[in-house]
């Protein structure tokens, strides 16, 4: 993403500090509350991570940020195909 928006330092710092913070508050729900529970607060979670990464985007940049964003994980990920790789 870094390369692909033409990120700044201070917006690569901003960046770095929401995802440490989302990632520290998945792992405390994991393990302190049941499984349906931090499923749901986690997802609340990265619904939050995805607005305040488009706030410190410039308006030129959050389109392309948006279809990152958007994409689905590759096959590796989630060992399921990706529609772009499958053959039509």
């Amino acid at each position: 993403m870094k390369r692909e928006l033409n990120l700044t330092k201070n917006q690569l710092k901003k960046l770095t500090d929401v995802d440490n913070y989302i990632m520290s508050k998945v792992f405390y729900f994991d393990h302190m509350y049941r499984k349906d529970e931090a499923a749901s607060m986690s997802m609340d979670l990265f619904k939050q991570q995805r607005k305040k990464i488009l706030a410190i985007l410039s308006y030129e940049q959050r389109p392309r940020a948006i279809m990152i964003l958007d994409q689905k994980p590759r096959r590796g990920v989630t060992d399921m195909p990706n529609e772009r790789t499958i053959k039509q």
